[in-house]
């Protein structure tokens, strides 16, 4: 019995040596193994800086110069036709819808108001010594408006045919026909004539025509209203 219990403690003292003899080595594998690790850590950003200076010297390369863009001519020139073209386009446009502004907003003047236009022009030349211009634009205005009111063909008839037509004009009274009359012969005697009119004379024929388109446009709206008055009793019935 004696002997056994001496084997078993010698077993156990001897399994106990070697457990401890493992411990140690492992204790002296980790510190080594720690001891490693930290070299490495150590070593670690000068490794990352070789690796770096590798890099670069191996595959980075210089920044690229700058490249001019081509200048492409033919479409700057058409650009600019193409810009010059609607500028002309814009400004026939507007002046043409101006035009058609200003032709809508002026009102056509009467055969009355234009006629005294043209006696008001005849009486800038009553100064001067040359007095036909002063008679022929009295002329022009008694003629131009018995025209235009009368329907006569004055402005291109002699003297004598527009006082042959006048003849036939019911519209105007007797009175007003002959002092018609009157006026294109004193004007013809200072148109085609060395007979020389003074001052008063001028002013005269000025006046006398100045009355005779009044009564003749009196005349003329007589006619107008009779018109208008027939009509909208022909209407009525």
């Amino acid at each position: 019995m004696i002997p056994f219990k001496r084997i078993f403690i010698s077993l156990f003292l001897f399994v106990s040596y070697i457990q401890g003899e493992q411990q140690d080595t492992s204790k002296d594998s980790l510190e080594t193994k720690t001891i490693a690790i930290s070299n490495n850590l150590d070593s670690l950003p000068q490794q990352t800086q070789t690796i770096a200076e590798d890099v670069n010297e191996d595959e980075l390369f210089d920044i690229r110069p700058e490249v001019a863009l081509p200048h492409h001519a033919l479409f700057y020139c058409l650009s600019f036709l193409l810009g010059v073209l609607i500028l002309l386009l814009a400004w026939y446009f507007i002046r043409k819808w101006r035009k058609k502004q200003t032709s809508r907003s002026v009102v056509p003047l009467s055969p009355y108001a234009k006629a005294m236009q043209t006696l008001d022009a005849a009486l800038e030349y009553i100064h001067q010594k040359d007095q036909k211009p002063f008679a022929f634009g009295i002329t022009d205005s008694v003629r131009h408006y018995l025209s235009e009111a009368f329907s006569l063909p004055a402005p291109e008839s002699t003297t004598e045919e527009v006082l042959e037509k006048l003849k036939e004009v019911k519209d105007l009274n007797k009175e007003l026909k002959e002092s018609i009359n009157q006026l294109l012969k004193s004007c013809d005697l200072a148109k085609f004539t060395k007979q020389e009119f003074d001052y008063e004379m001028r002013l005269k024929l000025y006046h006398q025509s100045k009355e005779i388109i009044k009564e003749a446009d009196k005349c003329l709206q007589q006619k107008l209203t009779t018109y208008l008055a027939n009509k909208e009793t022909y209407a009525k019935v």
